[in-house]
């Protein structure tokens, strides 16, 4: 996974992603203004808890298999292996945004792939969740 550049420089805003408006937005599920000014403004680091890890270690097995690196498959990763497209020269993981802007502000981030003209987004939850209207994720 790519590290990026601070968010906040100065007391401005010069970067933004998906994950940060997920965390400023109160709609999305853990979204709290305050949560993201402690973390971005006030450098105030977020824990890790191992739901987070564990999706943080799924995504970097998918970021492997389409880059042609071996893989050690867990058991829950069994029943969506079907569903994978293979590796390939049209298959991009990890394919970074480029060139977006938000009031002006860069924004940065990934898609967890790109294949042709589609992009999927893998979860690693426990309850599949369905969107029932736009969120920052979409």
């Amino acid at each position: 996974m790519k590290t990026y550049s601070p968010s906040m420089v100065d007391g401005k805003i010069v970067r933004l992603s998906v994950s940060q408006l997920s965390q400023f937005d109160v709609r999305e599920k853990g979204g709290c203004k305050r949560k993201w000014a402690f973390n971005k403004v006030h450098k105030i680091p977020w824990p890790t808890g191992p739901g987070q890890q564990f999706g943080i270690d799924g995504h970097k097995r998918l970021e492997n298999y389409f880059n042609g690196q071996p893989v050690a498959w867990l058991d829950c990763d069994l029943p969506a292996l079907a569903e994978l497209p293979n590796p390939g020269p049209d298959v991009k993981a990890e394919a970074q945004l480029e060139k977006l802007t938000c009031l002006r502000i860069p924004f940065q981030g990934s898609m967890d792939l790109v294949v042709g003209n589609e992009v999927f987004d893998y979860k690693y939850q426990s309850k599949i969740r369905v969107y029932s209207e736009p969120t920052a994720q979409l």
